[in-house]
Parts: C-alpha cells; structure tokens; sequence
C-alpha cells in the first residue's frame, strides 16, 4: 500500500463489534513533525509500544505507527505518522498532511531554540495541513529539569499569539512515559469534540492542555516504515 492510500481515509469506519453488529470506530491521522533530535520517534514507541531507547536512528521519510484507544466511552484509532526531521527531507513532510486531524510539533525543552523550530514547522502546517487541524506543540524531556530552559508559560504564550490555529501546548518525557497517554487521551478528546461542533463560519479557539496521568484501556498497534 503506497503512502497516498495509507494516509487518506474517513475519520469514521466501521468494524464488526463481535456480536454482528458494526461498531463505529472513529479514526483520527495524527502527523508528527520537528527538528531532528527532540524526540519525536521515542514518543511515538513509547505511547504505541511502551518502550524506549536512550538512541534511535534518525528516521528516513516517515515511519507509520497506529494505536487504538476507548475515550469517552467510543473508539479511536490513531493513525501516527513520525516524519522525519533531517533538513534533507523537509520538502517530503508537508505531503504527510493531507487530511491530518491534529499536528504534534515536538520540541525538545532543553534547547533555547524551541520558538525559532516551532515558527520554522508551523509554516509548513499553515502551508500544508488543512485548516481545521489541531496542533499541538508538545514540550519533551521535561524529566530533564536541570537543563531545562524552555517553560510551559513560554508556550502558552507561543501558543496564544503565534497561530491562527487550534494550538495546544503539553508536557511529556518520552524517557519515563510522564503525560504521553495523555497527550493522545486529549487529543482523541479534541477530535472528537471537533467532529461534532465544527461548522462553517465557526471560530477557532485556542487554548492550553495541561495534561494528567492517567491512562485509557488502550490496543496497541504496529509500525510500518516509508523510505520516500
């Protein structure tokens, strides 16, 4: 299956419930961008897969990861495209756009440069993703205290006055599992909410997630690689 096939599909499809009856199982492609090193293939192992690896090669193109997840009583799939942060393939990553429901924008807090690559991959979601997308601009290695230098209030405000769209700001470690599941809780929470009360013509808020640990009854899922 090419990339094209994986990554366009309904945001709704239903599967067999086990009792003959089709069960609605709301599926949602989140893209996840940033620069080379924040993190962003150790987040997507450790909410898929629950592991992590002190070092991971770089990823080439994109890697797709999926997960399902019960929240709120429905059924989610996340469809996860890790894209790659290597200056030599930002011309491949706005392709992963299309029909993105949500954009987690990873930077790694311990550099003082998170504004400046947040502005960089927010661009190309403007340029790319479609207007109605969430994005989330998620602040990783927060386990690294002593070398932290980059605040949740810093994004907060990044997020209030540097997008015109649903921009969210979070906490994780990829390191320790602090706060991913529930990245992907408020994410699917979001989605879900958008689904049902976007309209044309409606405004779009902003606002910040900050994010409890607590996890859902989860399915875990596989990883395929795109060598684009």
């Amino acid at each position: 299956m090419s990339w094209k096939e994986r990554s366009s599909f309904n945001s709704k499809r239903s599967l067999n419930s086990g009792d003959g009856q089709p069960a609605e199982v709301a599926e949602f492609k989140i893209v996840m961008v940033g620069t080379m090193g924040v993190g962003k293939t150790s987040l997507a192992a450790r909410y898929v897969k629950d592991t992590y690896r002190e070092f991971v090669n770089p990823t080439i193109g994109a890697s797709y990861l999926w997960r399902k997840e019960r929240i709120d009583e429905k059924e989610v799939k996340f469809s996860i495209w890790d894209t790659a942060g290597q200056e030599q393939f930002y011309a491949l990553v706005p392709m992963y756009f299309r029909d993105a429901e949500a954009v987690i924008l990873v930077v790694d807090v311990t550099r003082d440069t998170c504004e400046d690559e947040a502005m960089l991959w927010l661009e190309k979601v403007k340029q790319s993703a479609p207007s109605t997308a969430l994005v989330f601009l998620t602040l990783n290695k927060v386990d690294m205290e002593g070398e932290r230098v980059y605040t949740l209030e810093s994004a907060e405000h990044f997020c209030r006055s540097a997008s015109s769209f649903r921009m969210h700001a979070a906490e994780v470690s990829a390191k320790t599992g602090d706060g991913v599941h529930d990245l992907f809780d408020t994410i699917g929470r979001a989605c879900l909410n958008k689904n049902s009360s976007d309209k044309p013509g409606d405004s779009k808020s902003k606002e910040t997630v900050r994010l409890k640990n607590e996890r859902s009854k989860d399915e875990r899922g596989g990883e395929k690689k795109c060598p684009c």
